[in-house]
């Protein structure tokens, strides 16, 4: 599960500044590379959000045979072509 920005659910589904195919859907496969969202981070910011990305991965989304590996550290930066995390 991704939540972008802090509160910003308050938006509701029909704004303009998040854009994705995914919104509101469950057990979507991705691969590497695919582009999850397009946010108006600008405008966010304007509307006085915080910016914050949680991601969070749900235990029961794996299976028994799937490994987590956590590839970066707790609270640091990250640019939008960092690894996460990886599930083998």
């Amino acid at each position: 599960m991704i939540h972008i920005g802090v509160n910003t659910v308050e938006l509701g589904e029909d704004n303009k500044i998040f854009k994705s195919k995914y919104i509101g859907k469950e057990n979507v496969n991705l691969k590497k590379g695919d582009v999850l969202a397009e946010v108006d981070f600008e405008k966010l910011k304007e509307l006085g959000y915080d910016t914050t990305i949680v991601v969070i991965v749900l235990e029961e989304t794996l299976s028994e045979d799937d490994k987590f590996k956590l590839l970066v550290k707790e609270n640091k930066n990250i640019k939008n072509s960092d690894q996460l995390f990886s599930i083998n």
